[in-house]
């Protein structure tokens, strides 16, 4: 959409975007563009007679949902979609909606102001006749079916289908009953429904017995990274006209940066540091930064936190006071109350939003959601040494993302590789990270990722060693993209995959090995040995093994194992001697004589019924087995012979 006009200054209402009308939302609407043209696309791809597909954002609290809904809205008005779609809007809270007949009765009340704002006059005559005879029914269910008879009945006589754009859909649902939830999945489940789109804080319904288990494609809002951040602060200052802001930004990058690690890259904090940028951005402490900012805020969130039961109140603040996350037993020390008191109110802050659990519940950690209301409240309520050090760590962090610095940390460090661990690599990578894309950091980059590979691919066989197979496949996979010779990867995997009987996994880990590295004689023969040992496809393990010995003709043990294939498989002794005779001398390495051979001549010997001479090269394989393998005893060797 081109840009006629700009937007005056401090005109966001940032927390109240119900009140913008529809081009401002679309001259403001721009960090979550990507997916809601994802959205809109697939909307349009519902025809007539389709069970429609629902949708759910998770979102924190400032990550952008309202203004996403409130985008949707506006785009089902465009000429484009209005004759197929009408969008339903819904105020951000539902605080009325105790029953599914009451969702179904503001969705026509939102069906009457669209028909308003078109002018449809009579349909609006009608339809508040008609809601008005349905608020009269007593009957909670006929109230409920009627409603929502209406509702689809306005779809199917006007080609429109409804899209019920609901934000806080989590609020929602904890009004409605078990039952009313599965009534209301078994009637948008129906073909020609409408369609939910849904906002909330936190994923709810997630046993998977619930009614609404994988009812919703699920979207998450995740945070904007700092490029984000910086390129919606730029979007703002061209809607309202501020020409200096790009000059502001980056002669102030490591503030910026620093206050975007502060404060979680979350939309709505981002729209108030914009103010502040064009308004007050003059004083060089960061730390008066985020008291200027904590100070904006302080009206919504001292509300918002009031607005708590008490309990919740003390719970909430000793997780933001403890700043890392805290599991239960923390929690019981820090606020004196019962577990059973704590996990209830624990339940209520996250489905709220307020905060978020890490991990299953069973050992669950919990952290405040969103990170500016973390800091808001440590500076509200911190002690003077909780305070200092706050300060000390805006200043850390803001000499942290200055570039030079940092590069010349990274310099001296890559030089150093080979006595650095993976969290050393962790802590090089971020540092790297934070000086931006250029050649030298690229190039850092990829040092630093054969390295982390290197060291993956050294901890896998420390796995394999302790029969830990699983973990190997990790550590080997996760090796895999930066390593230096991935075929190596692909025939350590191999194994792993034999080793837990995923066969078929083996045969193509194998495959892969060799089409990296065909030249490689022991990958054909192990291969050849998965092939004869496990899988029986006696043709294929011939294929690999004479591909070893084609490779390196002086290797002993394809040549070894063909001889067993084509005595004791193919049945073909005249081969297997051929080939054993012609390799014989093969079998002496440094100097000693390898037990292979007495086994060879061994059974021989039987296939000759020279028994005698057979048993002889039995103790001679004995002797040169047991110096590998002091278990065995001669005995065992004699009964074996």
């Amino acid at each position: 959409m081109a840009k006629t006009k700009t937007i005056p200054l401090g005109y966001f209402n940032e927390f109240m975007p119900n009140l913008l009308s529809d081009s401002e939302v679309q001259f403001l609407f721009f960090a979550r563009k990507p997916l809601f043209e994802r959205l809109v696309q697939r909307i349009a791809q519902e025809h007539k007679g389709s069970i429609p597909q629902h949708y759910l954002m998770i979102g924190k609290r400032g990550m952008g949902k309202t203004l996403l809904l409130l985008r949707l809205s506006i785009e089902l008005k465009s000429s484009e979609y209005r004759h197929r779609f009408v969008g339903l809007s819904f105020s951000e809270e539902q605080y009325t909606l105790h029953s599914l007949s009451k969702l179904w009765l503001n969705a026509l009340e939102s069906l009457a102001d669209v028909l308003d704002s078109e002018n449809n006059h009579l349909a609006l005559t009608t339809l508040e006749i008609e809601i008005s005879e349905i608020k009269g029914i007593k009957d909670e269910k006929q109230r409920c079916q009627e409603a929502y008879r209406l509702l689809k009945k306005f779809g199917t006589d006007s080609n429109r289908r409804p899209v019920l754009l609901l934000d806080n859909l989590n609020q929602i649902f904890d009004s409605l009953s078990t039952v009313e939830h599965s009534q209301l999945r078994q009637l948008i489940t129906e073909a020609d429904a409408p369609i939910l789109i849904g906002a909330s804080p936190n994923i709810f319904n997630d046993d998977y017995q619930a009614p609404f288990y994988d009812a919703f494609d699920i979207e998450y809002l995740e945070k904007l990274s700092f490029e984000q951040s910086l390129a919606l602060i730029e979007h703002l200052g061209e809607v309202t006209g501020q020409i200096n802001l790009k000059s502001i930004i980056y002669q102030n990058l490591a503030r910026l940066e620093t206050l975007h690690q502060l404060t979680g890259g979350n939309i709505r904090t981002l729209v108030t540091l914009f103010e502040l940028i064009t308004k007050d951005f003059s004083d060089v402490n960061v730390y008066r930064d985020l008291e200027m900012l904590v100070n904006r805020a302080t009206p919504l969130y001292k509300a918002q936190f009031e607005d708590l039961a008490k309990q919740s109140q003390v719970i909430l603040g000793s997780i933001a006071q403890n700043w890392n996350p805290c599991n239960l037993d923390t929690l019981r020390q820090l606020t004196n109350l019962e577990s059973g008191t704590i996990s209830a109110h624990l339940d209520r802050l996250q489905k709220a939003g307020w905060i978020q659990r890490l991990g299953p519940r069973k050992n669950a950690t919990y952290e405040v959601s969103e990170r500016f209301f973390n800091i808001w409240y440590l500076m509200r309520t911190s002690t003077q040494r909780q305070g200092r050090e706050l300060r000390w760590l805006t200043d850390f962090l803001q000499g942290w993302f200055d570039k030079k610095e940092l590069r010349q940390i990274i310099e001296s460090q890559t030089k150093n590789l080979g006595v650095i661990d993976e969290d050393g690599i962790a802590y090089l990578t971020a540092i790297n990270n934070a000086t931006g894309k250029t050649q030298k950091t690229q190039k850092n980059e990829k040092v630093l990722k054969e390295h982390l590979s290197e060291l993956k691919f050294q901890e896998g066989f420390k796995a394999y060693e302790n029969s830990d197979w699983e973990q190997a496949e990790k550590l080997w996979k996760e090796a895999l993209p930066n390593f230096s010779d991935p075929s190596r990867i692909w025939f350590n995997v191999a194994y792993v995959f034999k080793k837990m009987n995923r066969l078929d996994e083996s045969e193509q880990a194998f495959l892969n090995a060799v089409a990296i590295n065909p030249n490689d004689p022991d990958y054909w023969n192990d291969m050849g040995n998965l092939y004869m040992e496990y899988l029986y496809d006696f043709e294929k393990a011939k294929v690999a093994y004479l591909e070893a010995v084609k490779i390196d003709s002086t290797a002993v043990f394809p040549k070894s194992n063909l001889t067993f294939l084509y005595r004791d498989k193919f049945n073909n002794i005249s081969a297997a001697l051929s080939i054993f005779t012609n390799s014989e001398k093969l079998y002496t390495v440094d100097g000693r004589i390898d037990d292979t051979l007495f086994l060879h001549k061994a059974i021989f010997a039987l296939y000759d019924k020279d028994w005698m001479l057979s048993i002889t090269y039995w103790k001679q394989a004995f002797i040169q087995i047991n110096e590998k393998l002091p278990h065995h005893t001669q005995d065992d060797w004699q009964r074996s012979a």
